[in-house]
């Protein structure tokens, strides 16, 4: 009953959700999804401004040649987002991503329009051009402290030397021309937030804490309290250097040759995604003569759940600064995550409560963990009860968190325009 009358008092927005959903689906894309299901369910009013970057292959040629230039400042990005303000009534601007259809102009446009816009940081690309703080296999903070030209100098984006001037020249100009000044920022935890508010335009009043979330009874009606444990180990995400799917190969290598001495069971190892590292892969298996490992390639989330539930843990041994939506997950499904002690991972994962860590790079240790999960199971036990994490994650009591955000934003921008009015 109180939920109930909580949703009937509050005022319902029109809320404009702008994405640019990059070739690979990932993460964000979930999240975007889960986020506009979650305010429709709640009365609000959800309008999309959606851009996918595999149109650029079917882009005129002069829209081609002048894609450099429009992912700096596109100018159709910003009279359609104004149109669609004022055509929709838009109370608020809800942006994830802008490369590289969309472009920053999403931001001045709603400036112009006098519009609150909040900003969801998947990555770093605010203050790195690549977004992830990772080069030359380790992580790198260079441009950070020695200025953008490191990322030209590195070939940070994509090894391509043109292609990382452009991502530096964006953030370069944006930062000259101070166009996140005004926005509204979410970060997932607080080692991001302390990243984001190292920039000189974005002040921490303005940075707010908001995990992601999973859809409503997404996990309910996978029932699964009622499926059993298997003898598996699984990694969820793209097969990509980053993501240190080699290092859990080599740490899976490890495992596997310790525990056939000590003549134990080796555990099977499912690998649910795909990427540029599919082939590479598929070669270490072969060459190191590595069984019971299976490839499930890109599967449906629902599938990802179900597989999940049915492991021993899931590992994440990614190698840049990242939290992503899997780990939300084995929040969920109550399996342990075993990361490495980087970034974001060292305030929510811990230690015999919701999963395990290992030093970053180190696929001793993590084979270590592995075969510890076998060997001596009853060392690998995670209190779940204790995770207080788990209750921000709950839809509710995220939903409450957003709408609150939102709210604020909302009045920063009236009192900003106030004391505008007033100097005037």
């Amino acid at each position: 009953m109180k939920e109930t009358n909580y949703k009937s008092k509050e005022r319902k927005l029109n809320i404009l959700q702008v994405h640019n959903f990059y070739r690979e689906p990932g993460g964000e894309d979930v999240v975007v999804k889960n986020e506009a299901e979650m305010l429709k369910e709640h009365g609000h009013r959800v309008y999309k401004y959606y851009r996918r970057n595999e149109e650029i292959a079917h882009l005129p040629l002069f829209e081609k040649i002048i894609l450099p230039f429009d992912s700096v400042f596109s100018v159709k990005t910003y009279i359609q987002i104004r149109r669609i303000i004022r055509k929709k009534k838009i109370d608020l601007v809800h942006v994830h991503n802008t490369l590289h259809l969309i472009s920053p102009s999403v931001f001045w446009a709603a400036r112009k329009e006098g519009i609150p816009v909040v900003m969801t940081v998947h990555n770093y690309r605010l203050c790195c051009p690549k977004g992830t703080f990772y080069q030359c296999q380790h992580i790198c903070e260079k441009c950070m402290t020695n200025g953008l030209v490191q990322a030209v100098r590195y070939r940070c984006y994509r090894n391509s030397f043109w292609q990382s001037v452009l991502l530096a020249v964006q953030t370069y100009v944006h930062r000259k021309l101070h166009t996140y000044r005004d926005v509204h920022f979410i970060c997932l935890t607080d080692f991001q937030k302390e990243k984001i508010c190292r920039l000189t335009d974005v002040s921490s009043e303005h940075v707010f804490l908001k995990p992601n979330v999973l859809k409503k009874n997404e996990l309910k009606n996978q029932k699964l309290e009622k499926i059993t444990r298997k003898n598996q180990i699984l990694f969820v995400g793209r097969l990509e250097e980053e993501k240190g799917i080699l290092d859990l190969l080599e740490a899976y290598r490890m495992m596997s040759s310790k525990l056939q001495k000590e003549e134990y069971q080796v555990p099977k190892l499912v690998i649910c995604g795909e990427g540029k590292l599919d082939f590479a892969c598929q070669l270490f298996i072969k060459e190191n003569h590595i069984k019971n490992v299976a490839f499930m390639g890109q599967v449906s989330h629902e599938k990802v759940l179900k597989t999940m539930s049915e492991s021993k843990c899931v590992v994440i041994p990614s190698r840049w600064y990242e939290v992503p939506l899997v780990l939300i997950e084995a929040y969920w499904t109550k399996t342990p995550a075993i990361v490495p002690e980087l970034g974001g991972f060292s305030s929510f994962v811990r230690n015999g409560v919701n999963g395990f860590k290992y030093a970053p790079y180190h696929t001793d240790e993590l084979a270590a963990l592995l075969s510890m999960m076998t060997a001596r199971p009853w060392e690998m036990t995670c209190d779940f009860s204790r995770m207080d994490i788990l209750e921000q994650t709950e839809y509710e009591t995220n939903y409450r968190r957003l709408r609150r955000i939102y709210e604020r934003c909302i009045k920063d921008v009236r009192t900003s325009e106030k004391e505008s009015a007033i100097r005037k």
